[in-house]
C-alpha cells in the first residue's frame, strides 16, 4: 500500500491507498493533526469521493473521540490503549517508580552517546537505521508493524513546516544508532510518530524516548500509541510511568 499526506489549513491529513481484490481504496490512515472538525470532514469527503461510496472507518484516541463524538458516527468499536505521559515529570524523574529508568538513563550516559535535535540532514542516516531495524526483526522474527509507515513518514516529513516536527538524533561517533519524531495533536497534546533504536545497545529504547519526551515540555500531555501486546513494547512504555492509558476507537461514518 501507499501513504498519501495532505496540508488541509495547517492540519496533516495521512490516508492509506492500498490494492483490493478487484479495485483500489483509499483511507483515513490517522485523526488530522494538529486535529480539528473541518479537516477531518474533508478528509472524510475525500475518502468517500475517492471510493465512490458514503460509508467508512478510521481510528481516533480518546482525546480526538471526545471532540467528535456528536458528530453522527455510524458506529464506535474499542480497538487499543494508548500511553499517555506528563512530560514535565521527566528532567527530574523523582520518586521509586523512576529507579529503573534512572539506571537505565545512568548505563547509556556512560556510553558517551551524543544527543541532538533531529534535522533534515539526519533523514538518510535515519533510513539506514529504520532498514538495519527490519533486518533485526526479522533475524528475531518478530513483527514489524510499522516499517511501511515510518518509511514513507521519513521521505516525506520535510515536505511539512520542520516547527510542527520535533525529533531526536541519537549518534555513536558519527553513527546514527537511534531516532525518534514527534509534534502537535493540538495545542495541549503532543505524539511520538516515530522511535527506533539500535537493538545492539541495552536500554538505548529508554534513553532515545526519555530525550524526546524532554523535548516536548511545552504540552500538557504526549501520547505515545499503544503497545499491540508485545512484551518489550509494554515493558518499555509502563517504565514511564504514563499518567493515563487511553483508548482507542475505530470509528464507522457516513458522509
Amino acid at each position: 500500500h501507499l501513504l498519501l499526506i495532505e496540508d488541509y489549513k495547517g492540519s496533516l491529513c495521512i490516508y492509506r491507498l492500498r490494492k483490493a481484490t478487484d479495485r483500489v481504496v483509499l483511507s483515513l490512515f490517522l485523526a488530522p493533526m494538529p486535529f480539528t472538525e473541518a479537516a477531518l470532514i474533508q478528509a472524510l469527503r475525500r475518502v468517500n469521493g475517492f471510493n465512490h461510496n458514503d460509508e467508512g472507518s478510521f481510528f481516533v484516541d480518546e482525546v480526538n473521540y471526545d471532540q467528535i463524538k456528536d458528530l453522527g458516527f455510524l458506529a464506535v468499536a474499542q480497538s487499543d490503549y494508548d500511553y499517555l505521559y506528563d512530560p514535565k515529570v521527566y528532567p527530574e524523574l523523582l520518586g521509586s517508580g523512576f529507579s529503573s529508568l534512572r539506571r537505565k538513563i545512568r548505563k547509556c550516559d556512560q556510553l558517551q552517546l551524543t544527543v541532538a535535535d533531529f534535522t533534515k540532514e539526519h533523514t538518510a542516516d535515519a533510513q539506514r537505521l529504520l532498514t538495519a531495524w527490519r533486518a533485526q526483526k526479522r533475524e528475531r522474527e518478530q513483527p514489524t508493524y510499522s516499517y511501511k509507515y515510518s518509511k514513507f513518514f521519513l521521505e516525506k516529513w520535510t515536505d511539512f513546516p520542520q516547527s510542527s516536527i520535533a525529533g531526536k538524533a541519537i549518534f555513536d561517533g558519527d553513527q546514527m544508532v537511534a531516532f525518534s519524531m514527534g509534534g502537535p495533536l493540538n495545542t495541549s497534546i503532543g505524539a511520538i510518530f516515530l522511535t527506533y533504536a539500535d537493538f545492539n545497545y541495552p536500554s538505548l529504547g529508554h534513553y532515545l524516548l526519555y530525550h524526546q519526551l524532554l523535548g516536548m515540555q511545552n504540552f500538557t500531555f504526549v501520547n505515545h500509541a499503544g503497545d499491540r501486546g508485545l512484551p518489550g513494547l509494554i515493558t518499555l512504555k509502563t517504565g514511564f510511568q504514563p499518567v493515563a492509558n487511553k483508548t482507542s476507537f475505530a470509528i464507522s461514518f457516513s458522509t
